[in-house]
């Protein structure tokens, strides 16, 4: 999942942006005439084919003040982007969040056994189900076919969970639940929006994990010097994570912001086209999850759709447009002296361990492009009123 999470989000880059290397002004980033578009993909007179997608931008900014831009990928009017306001969001680590971490590393120790009940949020509740709509059974799980309720995840919502807290093995619910009109189920190919649903439930069996206390012992077989010890380190690391994860969200709100305020006349065809095929094949794993051949098999199984991802390329186009565009007016390039100082570290700030290992998953081209958007990302964030 290396490649999902380096294509499809600034996620992966913010520590080497926001702290491994400081300002960019600190960096060997050449700045004058841009020609990374040449590094990366034919000039975009060469394009055969391009669309249109202005009447698909929402929040498009006014004329005046928008300047406008030809990238290899597309022609964009961009929208101011200095001066933007994000918020980084203040993160805490809970002594359950450690706790739950620990819990991860216990799991070759733990034993689930089953009783009889109450159900509550730690247990698994086995239900043989149906679901009516007006009359007729759109749901079924019966006999050995059971259908596992994780309480506390409210799949069907928090009514549904609240009748089943509590019960016990042998007990039968009759339950009707209201659904919103923007439900969405994500495990059932189900359509529950905005419709009266009659739920039959016995309940089938309940389990409970067991996990062993952390002892000084157990921690030192699992790679720590004891439980302390143990617990000190797994709450720095989630500190460490939870604020990379917030400084991602501030930085990608920027991004976007742009993106959302800029009026895009063009893109090239061929690029969408490699866009939709590479984040729709990170999804084969599922297939294989699920068991399953197809990724039309995967979409009726868990109601996903052909248009979620049309959504998600689009605004994948237009962000890689945004980027180029910044840094061609910024005059940002990424030359071979800038991957020879930052290669290794912006390797490792993606989770690999060298910037070979990096180049064992992608084009030395697809890395200057990510190396280009930490750079502008980080332009947008120095210039940005961070609340």
């Amino acid at each position: 999942m290396k490649k999902r999470i380096l294509a499809l989000s600034v996620a992966c880059i913010v520590v080497f942006s926001m702290t491994a290397c400081g300002k960019s002004s600190e960096k060997k980033t050449t700045r004058g005439n841009n020609t990374t578009a040449d590094d990366t993909t034919a000039d975009n007179s060469s394009n055969e084919s391009s669309g249109d997608i202005s009447e698909e931008t929402s929040g498009v900014a006014e004329d005046d003040g928008l300047t406008e831009v030809e990238t290899p990928y597309g022609t964009v009017k961009l929208a101011e982007y200095k001066g933007l306001t994000a918020t980084l969001e203040e993160v805490e680590v809970t002594d359950d969040d450690v706790e739950e971490d620990v819990r991860s590393y216990l799991s070759d120790y733990c034993e689930t056994t089953e009783i009889s009940g109450p159900a509550r949020e730690d247990t698994v509740v086995y239900v043989n189900m149906t679901a009516s709509v007006d009359g007729e059974t759109v749901l079924e799980y019966l006999g050995d076919d059971t259908y596992d309720i994780w309480l506390g995840v409210e799949e069907f919502g928090s009514e549904f969970d609240d009748a089943i807290e509590g019960s016990y093995v042998g007990d039968h619910i009759d339950l009707t639940v209201d659904f919103d009109d923007d439900y969405e189920a994500y495990y059932l190919d189900v359509d529950f929006a905005g419709k009266t649903v009659d739920f039959s439930i016995d309940i089938a069996s309940i389990t409970v994990d067991a996990y062993p206390e952390l002892t000084d012992e157990l921690a030192q077989e699992v790679g720590y010097e004891s439980a302390e010890d143990m617990r000190t380190q797994i709450r720095a690391e989630l500190e460490e994570m939870y604020s990379s994860d917030a400084e991602s969200n501030m930085l990608e709100d920027l991004l976007n912001q742009v993106s959302e305020a800029s009026e895009f006349t063009e893109y090239d065809e061929d690029f969408y086209n490699e866009s939709y095929e590479l984040i729709l094949s990170d999804y084969d794993m599922y297939v294989e999850i699920f068991g399953l051949s197809t990724l039309d098999e995967l979409f009726e199984e868990t109601g996903w759709s052909y248009d979620y991802f049309e959504s998600e390329t689009l605004s994948y186009v237009k962000n890689y447009i945004v980027v180029y565009a910044i840094a061609d007016l910024e005059g940002i390039e990424i030359d071979d002296d800038y991957i020879s100082d930052y290669g290794e570290e912006f390797a490792q700030s993606a989770g690999y361990d060298s910037y070979d290992e990096l180049l064992e998953d992608y084009t030395e081209e697809e890395i200057k492009f990510y190396m280009l958007q930490n750079e502008v990302v980080l332009i947008l964030y120095e210039n940005a009123n961070i609340e």
